[in-house]
């Protein structure tokens, strides 16, 4: 629905009043967020209005609704404000609506505007930890959202990266040069380093650590019939990066998680193909532990495969996987985290163990034999005991060896 003339002027008056805005954080915004719809550039809108700004406001105002991103539009200014106010509470809330009817296709009727400030809390505790997977190959540069599980290790749905990674080996293999171009990106407040300086992050040099096919053929294909490769097929890739960003912002932590109960509310997070982020609550439908798999009617939209899906205590329930036509209703479906982390946990060694019991200067096969080597055979459970009287006696003999004679 196309704003009216008197819902522009209103918006226009109140964004060129607020503190903080000048013609350069509204000109860089408009230009960031109308890239996607390569609109007239703001400096072209500006010479046109005879540098009037507010008349430049109202025309790039027009502008953004005829293409549905005043509410991006708005977000974005609220970025680059020096002081960050956000302006989406300052325009009233039934222009944005307004303008914004009609063009949010994954939204189902039924599942209400309004949104507890419980949800709030959740999502502004793990928003710091929400990255998005960018490959500058593609003509769609921003192809998934991870999150930080690891100092420096991100989970992901491996449809994500299918072309990444080899499924044709048994475990999954990297394809040599598969990640040339791509990095991890955190724009979120508490993540970036300042306004439009997000952290970054490449794929480390053995970067992947764990992966689960996904059901059907990506990007599009989801396969939602075959109960027996859902039940195989997790969808997942545990990536390693270059960076240990985890001990500087957080992560979510997954080492044990929690159990999903159906008619619970269930809240989606996730980069909707770009570098803003977003997030939806709506109650969990089922829960068919058979596949392990998570029916619920959040919204979501492409670019959030990948995305974490939390309670209402934030904690990390399954990773967002795709949505599922079904006898002429729509539901999203996510993968439950349970079934990700006993996949994970059957690995020679468990990366997202708080402390590894290897020689971890030595590779898996040599502190193996290493540690058989010394009379301790199974390396999960036996620990060497050293008594306190016979390290003093050792840690004695060695000094005197080495005092200077005479």
């Amino acid at each position: 629905m196309t704003l009216s003339a008197d819902d522009i002027a209103s918006a226009a008056q109140l964004i060129h009043d607020h503190r903080g805005m000048t013609v350069e954080v509204f000109g860089r915004s408009f230009d960031t967020v109308g890239r996607e719809s390569k609109s007239r550039v703001f400096a072209t809108v500006y010479a046109l209005s005879d540098k009037d700004f507010l008349l430049a406001i109202k025309e790039c105002l027009r502008i953004a609704a005829d293409n549905g991103f005043v509410e991006k539009l708005l977000a974005e200014i609220s970025f680059n404000l020096p002081n960050q106010d956000d302006l989406r509470t300052v325009v009233p809330t039934d222009i944005i609506l307004k303008a914004e009817k009609g063009l949010h296709q994954t939204v189902f009727p039924d599942s209400g505007g309004l949104q507890s400030v419980e949800i709030v809390n959740v999502v502004g505790k793990v928003q710091p930890k929400i990255g998005v997977i960018r490959d500058k190959r593609c003509n769609q540069e921003y192809i998934g959202t991870c999150f930080l599980v690891g100092a420096d290790l991100i989970m992901t749905a491996a449809h994500v990266i299918w072309g990444m990674i080899d499924f044709e080996k048994n475990p999954p293999q990297e394809i040599p040069g598969a990640t040339d171009g791509v990095q991890v990106e955190f724009w979120n407040l508490g993540g970036r380093f300042a306004p439009n300086q997000p952290r970054v992050a490449k794929f480390a040099r053995k970067w992947l650590v764990a992966a689960s096919e996904p059901c059907g053929t990506p990007p599009r294909d989801l396969d939602c019939t075959n109960l027996e490769l859902a039940a195989k097929n997790h969808d997942f890739a545990l990536v390693r990066i270059d960076e240990k960003i985890g001990d500087k912002i957080g992560i979510l932590d997954i080492h044990d998680p929690a159990d999903a109960q159906m008619n619970t509310l269930l809240v989606v997070v996730g980069h909707a193909g770009g570098t803003d982020c977003w997030f939806h609550s709506e109650t969990l439908l089922e829960h068919r532990r058979r596949t392990g798999r998570l029916h619920h009617k959040a919204n979501t939209a492409d670019g959030m495969s990948g995305g974490a899906c939390l309670d209402k205590l934030a904690r990390v329930v399954g990773i967002h996987e795709g949505t599922v036509q079904s006898n002429g209703s729509r539901y999203n479906r996510s993968v439950h985290m349970l079934p990700i982390r006993r996949k994970i946990k059957q690995l020679t060694e468990d990366p997202l163990s708080p402390r590894s019991r290897r020689l971890r200067w030595l590779p898996a096969s040599q502190a193996t034999d290493s540690w058989k080597s010394l009379g301790f055979p199974d390396v999960r459970s036996d620990h060497p005991i050293v008594g306190r009287t016979a390290f003093q006696d050792w840690v004695r003999r060695a000094a005197m060896a080495a005092a200077p004679s005479g």
